[in-house]
């Protein structure tokens, strides 16, 4: 249940920790429905617990207290796909390249400082138009480096686009740079609310969204070339949690992005979704050689550090010098925002340096 406080359960994973479940008012907002354990000594101020009275006095139903094991893939066992096989799943994110049908719908200033353009286009993936929300400094002219963004798994749930993200990673553009928010096929208003579903349901629901993404992403990335006041040769991709996980798509398909930044991700867990060797990250990140920087949470639950965030930076393609780890003080998502905010612009600082 959805409250102020994350709810104590009596139920214990795997490792003895205990669930803690229903989100903080702190917490991002898809984390009401969404598994965390802690330890039993978490003392965090937003843990809470609510009591139950059994009619009748009867007893608690044993089932209420037996462990909910998760049940993790082992990706040590996972032997990634050859050169050829990756060249015929690479063919599924190809498209055709343009930026067709340009319509700047509005501008204006969003928060003091930052400017909004709403933008229309063809989308490469489908039918309809690709909208893209592109962040500006107020009163600079650029060439502006960019950062593609990919958001979390509220994407798929909402229909509407209000997201707190400009609030939290407002320090990109406030750096000089242009933050590019696309609204990706089946997210927010271009099919939010339905397609979770989809996704969550089978391989081929999963194949098909992040297929669509990278597609997507490379219609910006067209766009952007288009634009005298964006520095194209130096892009950088930046995906939180569900978007984390896109970015291990987009960075082994799209290689004119220069620079990843994965926030509160890791290798995901789940066969059902990840089995098709089309969505299998496996396959995939042996193929990124762009310098990556993966920020997340000591204690996140989603995407553990032994089990999933250390499997996802050992198998990058990119060279050591080139990637770093960095596990900040909390949970799956919002980090702290000082430490993400220093360890983002520290890594765009040095792989996509603003001009001088």
């Amino acid at each position: 249940m959805a409250g102020n406080v994350r709810e104590w359960c009596y139920t214990a994973d795997a490792q003895e920790n205990r669930y803690s479940l229903g989100g903080a008012w702190n917490d991002i907002g898809y984390m009401f429905n969404q598994g965390n354990a802690l330890s039993p000594w978490d003392r965090s101020a937003t843990n809470g617990f609510r009591c139950i009275a059994m009619p009748g006095g009867a007893a608690i139903p044993a089932q209420l207290a037996k462990n909910v094991e998760v049940d993790r893939v082992d990706f040590e066992a996972i032997v990634p796909a050859s050169d050829e096989t990756f060249a015929v799943l690479r063919s599924g994110f190809a498209y055709t390249p343009g930026a067709g049908n340009v319509r700047v719908e509005k501008r204006g200033v969003v928060q003091p400082g930052i400017v909004e353009e709403l933008v229309r286009l063809d989308s490469p993936a489908g039918d309809d138009d690709l909208i893209l929300h592109v962040y500006l400094p107020e009163g600079k002219a650029g060439p502006f480096p960019a950062v593609i963004f990919f958001p979390g798994i509220d994407c798929l749930i909402n229909k509407d686009f209000n997201p707190p993200y400009l609030t939290v990673f407002d320090f990109v553009v406030r750096s000089g740079r242009a933050f590019v928010f696309p609204e990706y096929q089946g997210t927010y208003t271009r099919g939010g609310g339905k397609t979770i579903g989809k996704f969550l349901a089978s391989p081929t629901g999963a194949r098909d969204f992040f297929a669509s993404a990278v597609k997507e992403v490379g219609g910006t990335i067209d766009y952007l070339s288009t634009r005298p006041d964006m520095d194209t040769s130096k892009l950088g991709f930046m995906g939180l949690s569900l978007g984390s996980l896109a970015g291990e798509y987009v960075l082994a398909i799209e290689k004119r992005i220069s620079v990843g930044i994965l926030v509160s991700g890791g290798l995901a867990s789940g066969k059902s979704v990840f089995a098709d060797p089309a969505t299998n990250p496996i396959n995939f990140l042996p193929r990124i050689t762009q310098p990556v920087i993966l920020i997340s949470g000591k204690y996140d639950y989603t995407f553990p550090v032994e089990s999933s965030q250390i499997p996802l930076m050992k198998r990058l393609g990119t060279p050591e010098a080139d990637k770093k780890h960095v596990v900040l003080e909390g949970g799956h998502a919002p980090l702290p925002r000082l430490g993400t905010m220093n360890a983002t612009l520290e890594w765009l600082d040095k792989y996509q340096p603003l001009a001088k």
